[in-house]
């Protein structure tokens, strides 16, 4: 579609079509503010908080299946060195 049609949809009635002109308007802004298709700062900047929240999440989710098997490593770690003060202890008595 171009402009023109899509101008003179609007004029019959057309509602999609001024989102449609809206688009094109909006794109051709952003190619001759950046010289090519980018994102606007303002997409980059919620492009940007999506981006952390994934990150936080997947950190969080991260420790949260590793805390819990470094507590068991360390309890295991422990109670094998008890048992071999124990033993110690029976052997030199």
């Amino acid at each position: 579609m171009t402009v023109t049609t899509e101008i003179s949809s609007i004029s019959s009635g057309n509602m999609s079509s001024l989102i449609n002109l809206y688009r094109m308007i909006n794109q051709e802004y952003k190619f001759l503010l950046y010289g090519k298709q980018r994102e606007t700062p303002y997409e980059r900047f919620i492009s940007w908080i999506f981006h952390a929240r994934n990150l936080i999440g997947r950190t969080t989710l991260l420790f949260s299946l590793a805390l819990p098997l470094f507590g068991v490593g360390i309890m295991l770690y422990y109670r094998g060195k008890s048992n071999t003060v124990e033993r110690k202890a029976v052997i030199q008595n």
